[in-house]
């Protein structure tokens, strides 16, 4: 019979020597397997990393070409409305110029249809009209007493035609 010292060297030490050499390549694979695994994450780190500066530097290219775009689109804008504006002040001043001769030409006209009117009056012996342009109305005058105004003498045609 073996002794339990024997025992162990014979049966046990070698069992453990194979133990240990299979962990130990166990281990190998699996150091090496890290390895691996390390170098590949490391390298997925960097890929992230580039391509986030690459994102980031895409985005601020991106911000900058968008924020000269609105810049200028708004700029473009203004120049229209201003253009627009101006144009709508022209045209309201074209209008107001166009309304003011207007009622200067009737106001001539008026001037003159009286005048030639009164001319009739008065060489028909009676007494000449005026209008009164604020109630758009024409009358009589009439001769007053206290007036120290000669009654009105007739003019020459050639002189109103002027």
């Amino acid at each position: 019979m073996r002794t339990l010292e024997e025992f162990q060297k014979e049966v046990l030490a070698p069992l453990r020597e194979e133990r240990n050499k299979k962990q130990d390549a166990a281990l190998e694979i699996k150091t090496k397997a890290g390895a691996v695994f390390m170098k590949r994450k490391k390298d997925i780190m960097e890929k992230e990393v580039e391509f986030k500066a690459h994102q980031k530097a895409c985005l601020k290219e991106f911000l900058g070409k968008q924020t000269l775009e609105k810049k200028s689109f708004f700029v473009l804008m203004d120049a229209e409305r201003t253009d627009a504006h101006a144009q709508y002040q022209k045209a309201q001043y074209d209008s107001k110029t166009a309304n003011r001769r207007a009622n200067e030409e009737y106001m001539d006209k008026i001037g003159i249809a009286f005048a030639e009117y009164n001319k009739e009056r008065v060489a028909a012996g009676e007494q000449p009209v005026s209008y009164d342009n604020r109630r758009g109305i024409a009358e009589e005058r009439q001769p007053s007493a206290a007036s120290p105004c000669p009654p009105l003498t007739p003019v020459p045609s050639d002189s109103i035609a002027g």
